[in-house]
């Protein structure tokens, strides 16, 4: 998923994002969650921009059309029509937890 994001990201805003840095923005976000993000306006800090724009043009624009026999991977319950499914699922109140869990069995 990091090597799509970054490439993605670079695609979308001509920031240079590499699969590599993709990897260590996450994984230091996981490690540790509740620390602030340095705001230096480095290249990290850019590369961080880059993956955010990116992902909230993909969540905006939904899942892409596809042919009968393909399935996309972004058409699920809470991409598949963009902001309109998004907003359908937090006015129902569906917990994040449940929605990650769903992806976990690719449902």
């Amino acid at each position: 998923m990091a090597l799509e994001w970054a490439y993605y990201a670079r695609q979308h805003t001509g920031t240079e994002v590499t699969q590599g840095a993709a990897r260590t923005i996450d994984r230091n976000i996981r490690m540790e969650p509740d620390k602030p993000l340095k705001r230096s306006g480095g290249v990290t800090e850019q590369r961080i921009h880059a993956l955010i724009a990116a992902a909230c043009d993909i969540l905006k624009k939904g899942a892409p059309a596809v042919s009968a026999d393909k399935l996309h991977r972004l058409a699920k319950a809470d991409t598949a029509a963009g902001l309109t499914s998004i907003q359908s699922l937090a006015d129902l109140g569906v917990p994040y937890a449940v929605l990650l869990y769903e992806r976990f069995l690719a449902r």
